[in-house]
């Protein structure tokens, strides 16, 4: 048996590609002109939603949320008020250290507060994101990463 030259390995192998496709690689015709597998008639995929609302920015947290607020109304009333979370217009407080406001922006019922907060000898800078639930009595809070549910506490 002799030995095919370079060229006539390709060559097989593309006749057996075509003899595999069904024959013919023209474009198939549509009813409307259109060549299928062409844009015009590909099914595009339908958008999740609306687009992502623009963010606003704030110069000061929204009045809606400042307040003391807990985990539950027993932390409220608690003397050492180690879970609470207290926010003014211009910072949020913690329980031994308050992060000062850097920026803040909402959009879509969220809003996202960047803070700065003196923890030791450093001053990280940190966003975290707030929304109200149950009608302004339960505040969502999510800070790296985590996500709390808090209620307002009375006074």
């Amino acid at each position: 048996m002799r030995p095919s030259p370079p060229l006539a390995r390709p060559l097989t192998a593309l006749a057996l590609l075509a003899a595999c496709s069904g024959g013919s690689t023209a474009p198939t015709g549509t009813t409307d002109g259109a060549v299928a597998g062409s844009a015009s008639t590909e099914a595009r995929p339908a958008p999740v939603g609306p687009a992502p609302p623009t963010p606003t920015t704030l110069a000061r947290i929204p009045a809606r949320f400042v307040g003391t607020w807990a985990p539950d109304a027993a932390e409220c009333k608690s003397g050492d008020g180690y879970e609470r979370i207290y926010i003014k217009p211009d910072q949020v407080g913690f329980f031994e250290t308050v992060g000062e406001v850097q920026d803040v922006a909402e959009a879509g019922g969220s809003t996202r507060i960047t803070l700065r907060e003196r923890v030791g000898d450093s001053y990280p800078i940190y966003p975290i994101m707030i929304s109200l639930a149950d009608d302004g009595r339960a505040l969502n809070y999510l800070r790296h990463g985590e996500r709390k549910l808090y209620v307002k506490c009375a006074g």
